[in-house]
Order: C-alpha cells, then structure tokens, then sequence
C-alpha cells in the first residue's frame, strides 16, 4: 500500500531536493487552500513531469512526504500516511 490523505505546507517549507520541490509546487498549483491529496500530488508530477514516471517510482513521491512530515515541511491533514 501507499501514502493516503491530504497534505499542506507549512510556513517555513524550504524544498531542498527536486522531489520536495515538485511536492511543493503541486500542492501550490491545486489552489485547494493550500492543500492536497497524494493522488491530486502523483496526478500534477506525472502531467508536469512526464520524464520523471511517477507511476514507477512511487517510492520517491512516498519517500519525500514522509520526510517532509517528519522534518515539520509538511502537515498531513488526513490519512495514515505510508503502510
């Protein structure tokens, strides 16, 4: 299984690797107030960043929310997170 629920950045959010930085972009670019599901998160990164194959490394994408929660980037709202 995968990363669920919504996700939002926090103040201070300062990406420092391209993942955390499409991460941030994406949440931006949905306009739902500064938040985001992983679906909404996948969807934007495989529209915008076609070469990247999301669909085959879901580990990146899960890898990078995971820090950003713990490191206090990011906010999950809703879910459980990684399983």
């Amino acid at each position: 299984k995968g990363m669920s629920g919504t996700f939002r950045l926090v103040e201070s959010y300062k990406p420092k690797k391209p993942m955390e930085t499409m991460i941030g972009v994406a949440i931006k670019a949905v306009n739902e107030p500064k938040e985001a599901s992983v679906g909404m998160i996948k969807k934007y990164i495989r529209e915008h960043y076609p070469t990247l194959d999301i669909e085959n490394r879901m580990f990146l994408l899960k890898r990078a929310l995971e820090k950003g929660v713990k490191n206090g980037e990011l906010e999950q709202i809703t879910g459980k997170g990684a399983s």
